[in-house]
Order: C-alpha cells, then sequence, then structure tokens
C-alpha cells in the first residue's frame, strides 16, 4: 500500500512504518557525511562506502541509509555533473535493491544553495534578515 500514491498519506505513512524491521528504521535516520574519513580516504573507496550505504549492506547494524550529506568538491572534484551522475547511482541502487524501495535524500548546504564548484551560492536568510529591508 506505501508504494501507492492513489492512498491516503496517513496509510501509506503507517503501512511502511509497519512493514520496516527496527535496522531498517535506524538505517532511514542516517544521512552519512561523504567528506568523512571514516567512509575511506580517497575518492573510489568512498564511492564504494556510499553504495554499500544505499544498499543497506555497509554494517550488520544499518539498513539501507536515509541518505546523504555533502557530496561536495573535496569528494566528487568534477563539479556538478558528477556529483549529479553519482546521486543518481545511489538513487537506483535504493530503489531497485533494497527490499522497501525508499528513494534517499541529498542535502548539502540547505541555507545557500548547494557547495559545489560551478553553482550559484544564493544569499542566506540570517543574512538578508539583517539588512533590516522589509523587500
Amino acid at each position: 500500500m506505501y508504494l501507492d500514491p492513489g492512498q491516503p498519506l496517513e496509510r501509506r505513512i503507517e503501512d511502511l512504518l509497519a512493514r520496516m524491521t527496527l535496522k531498517e528504521k535506524i538505517g532511514q535516520m542516517n544521512m552519512p557525511c561523504v567528506y568523512l574519513r571514516q567512509l575511506g580516504t580517497d575518492i573510489r573507496t568512498k564511492q564504494e562506502a556510499c553504495r554499500r550505504l544505499a544498499e543497506g549492506v555497509y554494517t550488520e547494524e544499518l539498513g539501507p541509509v536515509g541518505g546523504f550529506f555533502t557530496l561536495a568538491n573535496n569528494v566528487l572534484q568534477e563539479g556538478p555533473r558528477q556529483q549529479a551522475e553519482f546521486f543518481n547511482e545511489l538513487q537506483r541502487i535504493a530503489l531497485e535493491r533494497t527490499r522497501l524501495h525508499i528513494p534517499l535524500l541529498q542535502t548539502e548546504e540547505g541555507t545557500h544553495g548547494v557547495m559545489c564548484a560551478g553553482m550559484t551560492i544564493f544569499p542566506e536568510g540570517l543574512a538578508l534578515g539583517s539588512t533590516w529591508n522589509l523587500d
């Protein structure tokens, strides 16, 4: 039922939560920070760790993760296209190789846009608020 967009949202949520194991719930609450050394010290090792995290086979205790924080330049240095292509690969893993097919979230410096070479950096809300300009 949870995969049926024609069903009421509350029923879909209840159905999904009832199907999830504790390991899957714990996994969904995690969004690993990709640039941390725990995932490896070179790009290939980090990428493989991300694939295993998306599939839920990185550790025995952790199911598929809920998403990832930062695929920034210090991890994927070729810029936005490389980062988008790699995240799309991770998304396919989550949707095709996991039991519940829950899509991943990607977050990256949400207050001002994506922190990546070639991307637009927008003014942050706090900075805009401090101008005292109501328009």
